[in-house]
């Protein structure tokens, strides 16, 4: 199917690389990407293509990486890239998961603008991390926002949303990606009838999504398992909520609450029973059954592999300041 506007991308971020490859799947095809200059990470800050490059680069796209990619951007939007001037410059600027402030006059530009999909029911969630935020609240039902792009950080007017209930098994990777699916869809929608006029938004309704702090991954034993359990599934795979156990770190990967009815014994928060199914951490109110956990050095494994490799004792716990109680 045609699209009767043409487009172009500015993204560096993991979710803007899926939602670009579903858009990609559904037939959508950008003039050019841009995304941001790739940086060392990792074991030896070796040098990794960004998620982006790679999905652009798969699809045989025109790629441009910059340290200032809003900056790439403003001139690839200025300057005619083909034969055609009226063909080779993009009638809307899609910009997602870009991490960077976009001003004018690169904002007014595109003849339909700067359009960004944001995974929130905005104003809910504003800010670099709405998916582990909503998690983190218990959130049942999330959604996703095609909006104008303007110099306030996700403040603009609503082109259209669209909601999405949050599985009991989702963590952060498993619903960016449905989330990115829904988000490919809108713009494909826009792409192929723009609404007029976008709606703003009620100020008074706003929440923020603030970027996740380090210290924020590590699990307090003494909060109820409900909670704790969202705290595991908003940061799985990564960063990865953690724990100490004899002065090491522990990566809880996967958790289920157990209801008051599955608990034989009672223990203190933070301390193990050993289970037959799966060992179980107890909490402030509530307990978790451990299912897959990343010893400090190690791959991940399951939990029951984890228990007879430590030999650990039944009340065995948890580090609260390096020390383990039992």
């Amino acid at each position: 199917m045609t699209i009767p506007a043409s487009w172009a991308v500015v993204s560096s971020g993991p979710f803007g690389a899926l939602w670009l490859e579903e858009l990609l799947r559904l037939g959508a095809t950008p003039l050019w990407v841009v995304c941001g200059a790739p940086k060392p990470s990792g074991r030896g800050l070796k040098m990794h293509p960004l998620p982006v490059e790679e999905v652009a680069r798969k699809g045989n796209l025109p790629l441009f990486s910059s340290p200032r990619p809003e900056e790439e951007a403003l001139r690839l939007c200025s300057e005619p890239q083909g034969s055609d001037p009226g063909a080779s410059l993009p009638q809307v600027l899609f910009v997602v998961d870009c991490g960077r402030v976009i001003r004018e006059p690169l904002l007014s530009l595109p003849p339909q603008g700067c359009v960004n999909l944001h995974p929130s029911l905005l104003p809910d969630l504003r800010g670099a991390a709405p998916i582990p935020r909503s998690l983190l609240r218990g959130d049942q039902t999330t959604g996703t926002t095609l909006f104008r792009l303007v110099e306030g950080m996700d403040a603009g007017p609503v082109f259209a949303q669209q909601t999405l209930t949050v599985d009991s098994e989702d963590d952060a990777e498993t619903l960016s990606k449905r989330l990115a699916a829904l988000s490919a869809r809108l713009a494909w929608d826009f792409l192929q009838n723009p609404p007029a006029s976008p709606t703003p938004q009620d100020e008074s309704k706003a929440t923020q999504a603030p970027k996740i702090l380090p210290h924020e991954t590590r699990l307090s034993w003494g909060r109820p398992a409900c909670e704790i359990g969202w705290a595991i599934r908003a940061f799985s795979p990564r960063p990865g909520a953690w724990t100490l156990h004899r002065g090491k770190r522990l990566r809880i990967l996967r958790a289920t609450p157990l209801a008051p009815e599955e608990l034989p014994v009672s223990l203190l928060p933070g301390q193990i029973h050993l289970a037959p199914k799966a060992p179980v951490v107890f909490c402030g109110s509530g307990a978790l059954a451990l299912l897959s956990v990343q010893p400090e050095g190690k791959a991940p494994m399951s939990a029951q592999d984890w228990i007879h490799g430590g030999r650990l004792r039944e009340g065995e716990g948890f580090d609260e300041e390096g020390e383990s109680t039992s």
